[in-house]
């Protein structure tokens, strides 16, 4: 997180932002175009089920994973609870 704040400002740069969210839908179609099969860690510094993340940006995500299954994707979370239903109704979620 303090290596993504130190380059906040800078034009052009990944985290020009810092470590505010930030949704990129160009790179879900990335995997698509990689003809040899690759290990893909997801959202490497963020968390695909992030609560501000739309659900069907997630969604988006998870059917490019199924189309290509020539790759390995790995997907870490802490917030789990999107699994088993609306984020706000899931008893985990808390």
């Amino acid at each position: 997180m303090r290596f993504a704040e130190r380059w906040r400002g800078v034009p052009g740069h990944p985290f020009e932002q810092g470590f505010d969210l930030k949704l990129i839908p160009e790179k879900l179609t990335e995997p698509l175009r990689w003809v040899r099969s690759r290990k893909i860690f997801v959202c490497s510094m963020s968390d695909l089920f992030h609560e501000d993340v739309p659900d069907d940006f997630i969604v988006q995500a998870f059917k490019v994973m199924v189309s290509v299954n020539w790759h390995t994707f790995q997907v870490l979370t802490k917030r789990f609870g999107w699994l088993w239903g609306p984020r706000a109704n899931c008893p985990q979620a808390a």
